[in-house]
């Protein structure tokens, strides 16, 4: 007997097959909590790093505030940082800066306007000077420097040398 193929009769082409298989969704999952695991490790060890940055960013530009208040009135603009209640303020405003507990600052101002261990002083001249001084921002081993130049009043952030 030989079989022979009716030609009325065509021949439909195999379909390729739609999806995904097993192995490959397998793979995708891996990768996915590979991802996950790694993410919470990695945002925990970022996330201070990140406050103590933002922390000193704010007080630089609560300190460039105060200045340009200084500048704008003509009169002397005081603002007081208080290390202990994590906190900055000037008198006769309504704002502050404040940063976490967590971090921890030193503050290194002119004898003048030291008030106490934990209470010191930046003044803003209105010519533009100021009394001068550090803010040290440290978290987890993470530094950042608020600088306030006294000659000129000029208020900067940096990592300081760590050579």
């Amino acid at each position: 007997m030989i079989l022979r193929s009716d030609p009325s009769v065509r021949r439909q082409p195999a379909r390729a097959q739609s999806g995904y298989s097993l192995l490959e969704i397998l793979v995708v999952l891996t990768i996915l909590a590979l991802i996950a695991g790694i993410a919470p490790v990695a945002y925990r060890t970022i996330t201070p790093a990140l406050q103590t940055r933002e922390a000193a960013t704010e007080l630089a530009v609560y300190l460039r505030e105060a200045q340009a208040r200084a500048l704008h009135e003509g009169r002397d603009v005081t603002v007081f940082i208080d290390v202990e209640n994590q906190r900055a303020w000037s008198e006769g405003e309504d704002t502050e800066a404040t940063w976490s507990e967590k971090i921890n600052v030193v503050a290194i101002v002119a004898a003048s306007e030291q008030r106490s261990k934990a209470l010191g002083a930046i003044r803003f001249f209105s010519d533009g000077g100021s009394t001068g001084g550090r803010l040290r921002f440290l978290s987890n081993g993470r530094e950042y420097d608020v600088d306030v130049d006294w000659l000129l009043g000029i208020v900067q952030v940096s990592r300081p040398d760590t050579a």
